[in-house]
Order: C-alpha cells, then sequence, then structure tokens
C-alpha cells in the first residue's frame, strides 16, 4: 500500500507573516465618546498616572525615587547636535529604582480631566528614560574590533537597539534580504555639521558590532525554526549581508523589516 505524501511544512515567510499578525492584532478600543458624554477620568483608565502616582507615594523607596526625578528633569536639558546625549548618574539611578513600579506603564486620555497634571507625571518618568536611550546605544554596541566584538554582551547591545525603535533615532532595515539597518533620518542640511553627523550615522549603518549582534540572534532563530529540515535562507543572508556592494531588492521589503525586529524582541522578553 502507497503511503500517502506527508504534507509540506508551511514556508517560514508564511509562518513569520502569520505570527506577526497574531501579535500585532490591536486590543478592543474603547467607544467613542458621544456628544453628551462626560469627559472620562481617571478611574476609567486602566492605569492612570495619578493612580500609579498615589500608588508610589505609599511606598517610601518610590516615593523617593519620583521626587528626585521630578527634580531631575528641570535640570535635564536637550544637547546640542554637536554634543553627546547625557544624563546625569543619579537621575538614571532614580529612573532604574522605578521600573517596576506602575508609574512606568501608566497613561493619560487627551480628553481626560487633569490632563496637565497627569501629562505632568509621565513625562517626569519617561524623559530620563528616553534621553538615556542613545546612550545606551553608543555604550552597549560600541565595535572593539572590525570583527564585531561589542563593549559589552551582545544581548545587551541588542536591547539598547530595540530601545531606539519609537524615537527620532528609529533605525530601519535597509533591505530585504540582509541584516544592514539605518537611520531614516538624513545628513542633508547638516552644514558644519555634516562630519559629527555622518559619524552618528556610521555608528548605524557602518556598525560591527550592531550587524553581528543581530546576525547571531538570526542563526540562533534558524536554528529553532529549520531543525528538522534544512533550508538556505539564513545562509544566503549571511552570505549577501558579507557585500556591503550588494543592491536592495525591490519585492517584500517591508515584510523582512517588520519580522526581523519582531524576532529580536521575542527573544528579549
Amino acid at each position: 500500500m502507497v503511503r500517502p505524501p506527508s504534507p509540506r511544512p508551511l514556508p517560514p515567510v508564511v509562518l513569520m507573516l502569520l505570527l506577526l499578525l497574531l501579535l500585532l492584532l490591536p486590543p478592543p478600543s474603547p467607544l467613542p465618546l458621544a456628544a453628551g458624554d462626560p469627559l472620562p477620568t481617571e478611574s476609567r483608565l486602566m492605569n492612570s498616572c495619578l493612580q500609579a502616582r498615589r500608588k508610589c507615594q505609599a511606598d517610601p523607596i518610590c516615593s523617593a525615587a519620583y521626587h528626585h526625578l521630578d527634580s531631575c528633569t528641570s535640570s535635564i536639558s536637550t544637547p546640542l547636535p554637536s554634543e553627546e546625549p547625557s544624563v546625569p548618574a543619579d537621575c538614571l539611578e532614580a529612573a532604574q529604582q522605578l521600573r517596576n513600579s506602575s508609574l512606568i506603564g501608566c497613561m493619560c486620555h487627551r480628553r481626560m480631566k487633569n490632563q496637565v497634571a497627569c501629562l505632568d507625571i509621565y513625562w517626569t518618568v519617561h524623559r530620563a528614560r528616553s534621553l538615556s536611550r542613545l546612550v545606551d546605544f553608543q555604550t552597549h554596541c560600541h565595535p572593539m574590533d572590525i570583527l564585531g566584538t561589542c563593549a559589552t554582551e551582545q544581548s545587551r547591545c541588542l536591547r539598547a537597539y530595540l530601545g531606539l525603535i519609537g524615537t527620532a533615532m528609529t533605525p530601519n532595515f535597509v533591505s530585504n534580504v540582509n541584516t544592514s539597518v539605518a537611520l531614516s533620518c538624513t545628513c542633508r542640511g547638516s552644514g558644519n555639521l555634516q562630519e559629527e553627523c555622518e559619524q552618528l550615522e556610521g555608528f548605524f549603518s557602518h556598525n560591527p558590532c550592531l550587524t553581528e549582534a543581530i546576525a547571531a540572534k538570526m542563526r540562533f532563530h534558524s536554528q529553532l525554526f529549520y531543525q528538522d529540515w534544512p533550508h538556505p535562507t539564513f545562509a544566503v543572508m549571511a552570505h549577501q549581508n558579507e557585500n556591503r556592494a550588494l543592491r536592495s531588492q525591490p519585492w517584500a521589503p517591508s515584510l523582512f523589516s517588520c519580522t526581523l525586529p519582531l524576532i529580536l524582541l521575542l527573544s528579549l522578553w
């Protein structure tokens, strides 16, 4: 009796797309307010910053860290383009002490009562953390040599890299066939700061530490995906990633740009 052929597994691109769609499904959104409905209050939010601050004030350690961070926000200034961003160490330490507090995930509604007070709390907590992201990336993704040796562990470089996503310095993948990244901004119009801008740009586009950290994580996941049957996709990607002269392919860049950071993010949770 002839055995029926075993079904072929789904292509990896299809599996990645299904995983991406599953994880990116938006949560149920609240019903829109009618003309006669009252403005949303903090009690209608799952984690209002006003409620989170009251919880924090009940804890002496959290309360002290929050008040110290509040004094930090007035002293932290936006750096000039020619300067490296810096945040005082004591402010970063205070922000770290709040990492397990409900203040980290608190939110405000643009039509809520006490909106200004809520936003003041939000930015008190998040401003120092936001300004420190580029510093973290420059520290942990600093290449020690041309082989891609990082100044710290590769996992810390990837965490710092993912921390930039959603900011003005968000890096993007420039091709669907390799792991090359570049900033979405350009150095046009930089004037006498052109050299400094190109150095910052090169820290993303020509950073062997970041490239090797991403490639190592992709090799690890390729072994999980294809441990039962061989697949040359990632081998081809690794080979093409070494060729800097390779031009970007015109098809499906958005799929690779979404799935690669998703894989990196899931691996660090």
